[in-house]
């Protein structure tokens, strides 16, 4: 009875990578067996075959996510420097085992709903350099285990409510060199654990007050670089473990009394280049 379920199990297994193979020869026919395509798939069917725990599709021209299936061992992918604009329903499933994701370099303009969903260990994800204009509100949905999450080099406009919410234990939040002009009340809600947070080289006008109350170990606040003229009263309400805070290259004219009564422990404090 035992040898014939292991028969069976292993006839399964068999079809299962078969049908990963035909789909993946599919996505190269489908992209005109370009050289990069035929290259992707070659890496791939080796790290299945080899159980690799990296996977390196990096440099390659592709404009699509490849069928990535059939890789439980896999930790670390690499598909950055690559023309992809999509990031597909189910690009991602079966990666379970997956940590680090790097997708940098690529023309992404969107960060749909539940992309990441099934990649519950993720620790690490990088999307700088990309064209991203739009998070929409479970972008970061079932990455719990996150705790470096880089946007820089965007188009992103506006950090909306919530969108880094199911991202308890990220610790640390790059967002350089975008165009945000919005941080909405309740951007950073859910970020308990966040300890650096980049926001230099934006449009922020104003810091306005409570924005970053939901992140009380934040110890390093970068907004450099910024159109910054107002600093409302409770603007740092809330960082009572701040350390550093860069505010240089801004057009801060008057540093008003008390506003930074909430971080006891700041020892830095970075005002270069303003207008005072």
């Amino acid at each position: 009875m035992n040898f014939t379920h292991s028969v069976s199990q292993c006839r399964g297994e068999s079809q299962v990578r078969n049908n990963q193979q035909n789909k993946l020869d599919q996505w190269v026919v489908n992209n005109g067996n370009g050289e990069g395509y035929l290259e992707a798939s070659k890496r791939i069917k080796a790290c299945v075959k080899n159980k690799d725990t990296s996977l390196d599709l990096s440099k390659l021209n592709i404009t699509s996510i490849p069928p990535l299936a059939n890789l439980p061992e896999l930790i670390n992918l690499y598909l950055g420097f690559n023309e992809i604009s999509i990031i597909e329903e189910n690009a991602f499933n079966g990666l379970a085992a997956l940590e680090k994701l790097y997708l940098n370099k690529n023309k992404i303009t969107t960060i749909h709903s539940n992309r990441f969903q099934y990649l519950l260990k993720l620790t690490y994800l990088e999307l700088n350099n990309n064209e991203i204009s739009t998070i929409e509100e479970n972008a970061f949905n079932g990455l719990a285990a996150l705790e470096k999450l880089y946007l820089n080099e965007n188009k992103i406009t506006t950090i909306h409510s919530n969108r880094f919410q199911h991202s308890p234990k990220l610790t640390s939040l790059e967002l350089n060199n975008n165009e945000i002009s919005i941080i909405e009340e309740n951007a950073f809600n859910g970020l308990a654990a966040l300890e650096q947070l980049y926001l230099n080289e934006n449009k922020i006008t104003t810091i306005h007050s409570n924005r970053l109350q939901h992140s009380p170990k934040l110890t390093y606040l970068e907004l450099s670089n910024n159109e910054i003229s107002i600093i409302e009263e409770n603007a740092f309400n809330g960082l009572a473990a701040l350390e550093k805070l860069y505010l240089n290259e801004n057009k801060i004219t008057t540093i008003h009394s008390n506003r930074f009564q909430h971080s006891p422990k700041l020892t830095y404090l970075e005002l270069n280049n303003n207008e005072i």
